[in-house]
């Protein structure tokens, strides 16, 4: 049986069980995805212990919400490294991680909330050759976000210029860091269009429109696109920020990542050719 789950905190609104639960039921696969929260005022060595009882108890893997994508990262590099390929490159280049794999004493860390975003923001703007994109937070889930830019850049050239902003301006350089060489100290080109991702944990309307106030006063663009990561209710607090057309939030992307983790997993679960297959179909459903 596998056994799969989700940390992070706090997890009451996570999607991700349902998600997982599904692909199991598709692929025919018996298994279980337990929500697993752990409290980060514990402290990150209380959370290395927490990820060594569940490697005892024979989980298979995890993904990791914020705020526990660093930690994870960290611990998986004590343990094993980065997965090889793309998804463990891009948890590599930014040091976060939203998936983990326990495998004969090993533990492997990949990152897909980079292809999550890029394939979202791919299918809901088509054909964008260039952009300017601004990063707004700068936790875990700006890492991924920024893995993903980076890749885009590299595969595609669409990307053109890239900044951080959070209020923690040593966060906020500690991300910068991340960032080529090109992008360090780039002006953005105002002619541009200009996609805003906000990485921030949920605010209210009022509190949301306050960081907007200030991004607007360093950065006033004609065409605006903002993509928030929260969905559902979490997201009700930038619904008014801009039109409709201009907005979307992260449901696409949490679908598309979420397919990622759980097609590493059956790689290292090595389950049979007819359950992967069953799970490939189930993808269809994903667009």
């Amino acid at each position: 049986m596998l056994k799969l789950g989700i940390t992070g905190y706090p997890l009451r609104h996570t999607k991700s069980p349902g998600l997982h639960r599904g692909f199991l039921r598709i692929s025919e696969l018996k298994g279980a995805y337990d929500v697993l929260p752990f409290d980060p005022a514990a402290g990150r060595a209380a959370f290395f212990v927490f990820l060594d009882g569940l490697r005892e108890q024979g989980y298979l893997g995890l993904n990791v919400t914020i705020p526990h994508k660093e930690w994870a990262f960290e611990y998986a590099a004590k343990h094993g490294g980065p997965v090889a390929g793309f998804f463990g490159n891009c948890a590599k280049r930014v040091r976060a991680a939203n998936t983990l794999i326990f495998d004969n004493g090993r533990v492997y860390s990949a990152n897909t909330d980079a292809q999550g975003i890029w394939c979202d923001v791919g299918r809901w703007l088509p054909g964008m050759e260039a952009l300017d994109v601004l990063i707004v937070g700068t936790g875990g889930a700006a890492r991924g976000v920024l893995a993903g830019i980076l890749e885009r850049h590299e595969s595609a050239g669409s990307v053109r210029g890239v900044k951080i902003w959070g209020r923690d301006k040593r966060k906020s350089a500690a991300l910068e860091r991340l960032l080529p060489s090109r992008f360090k100290g780039a002006r953005f080109n105002d002619s541009l269009p200009l996609l805003i991702v906000w990485c921030l944990s949920p605010l209210s309307k009022s509190a949301s429109s306050v960081v907007w106030r200030e991004i607007g006063a360093l950065y006033d663009r004609a065409l605006i696109f903002l993509y928030d990561l929260n969905y559902g209710e979490r997201s009700k607090g930038t619904a008014a920020l801009v039109g409709r057309r201009r907005r979307r939030t992260g449901m696409g992307m949490l679908r598309l990542q979420a397919s990622a983790s759980f097609s590493i997993w059956l790689e290292f679960a090595k389950v049979d050719q007819d359950g992967i297959r069953r799970f490939e179909k189930s993808r269809l459903w994903i667009a």
